[in-house]
């Protein structure tokens, strides 16, 4: 049973990362059984959640190493069959999704003030006691608006930001288009990524512009409907269309 250690659950979601909610996605999608743990940064190879996972004592680090490892263990999802011509969209998709939506993400979660509370409330079994609080106003989320401004969004204005995301998020809605799943007719790797990026847009008590976007677009809400079932961390029903 692979054990993988991430964060901590928040918001009727498995984890506090959506990369951890994708590799969570594709196990709970695989039907295989695992173990999930909180880790420590300082023991992560990489740094980065997930920090890793350990599989019968081989530790891998990175979401999409860690599901190529899984692949060839335990064999793939069913969409995974999918023409060349659809695995070149699916690359494309997640890219989008992990390479500039979630840049989009992150900088609406955190960049709000009014947000502040609700994060620290979330991170709190992670943070130590008395000082977690300042650890988080003080460290970590000027760490993660560094990272936003490194990257290139936390430059620019809230509503170029929000812009950017709805381009993505359109594009990506575009691709998926009547189509059940982002794989075809049944879900692969690429809808583990789409979901666990859209409820993480979702599902958090935060407004956004790319809230209300998935929200209203009637292809996206219902394929976050259509996968909600089927993850083991019962993820809660969408919150209403405003």
């Amino acid at each position: 049973m692979p054990t993988l250690y991430g964060s901590a659950p928040a918001w009727g979601l498995g984890d506090l990362s959506p990369f951890v909610v994708k590799l969570m996605s594709w196990l709970d999608l695989k039907g295989l059984p695992y173990e999930k743990r909180p880790g420590a940064p300082g023991k992560a190879p990489k740094g980065k959640v997930p920090w890793y996972v350990d599989d019968d004592g081989t530790r891998i680090c990175d979401s999409s190493d860690i599901i190529r490892h899984l692949t060839a263990r335990h064999g793939g999802l069913p969409g995974d069959t999918a023409a060349p011509a659809d695995r070149g969209a699916a690359h494309l998709v997640r890219r989008t999704f992990e390479e500039s939506l979630y840049f989009s993400l992150a900088w609406g979660r955190w960049a709000p003030p009014e947000n502040v509370p609700r994060i620290q409330a979330a991170f709190q079994p992670l943070l130590p006691p008395v000082i977690g609080g300042l650890i988080l106003r003080r460290v970590i989320r000027p760490q993660v608006l560094a990272m936003c401004k490194a990257q290139g969004i936390g430059r620019h204005t809230p509503e170029e930001i929000a812009a950017r995301a709805l381009e993505d998020l359109r594009a990506v809605s575009e691709v998926l288009g009547d189509r059940p799943y982002f794989a075809g007719d049944a879900p692969g790797t690429i809808d583990a990524t789409a979901w666990a990026f859209l409820a993480s847009i979702v599902l958090p008590p935060f407004s956004s512009p790319a809230k209300d976007a998935v929200l209203r677009d009637e292809r996206l809400a219902a394929y976050v409907e259509r996968l909600r079932p089927r993850m083991v961390t019962a993820a809660p029903a969408l919150p209403a269309t405003r």
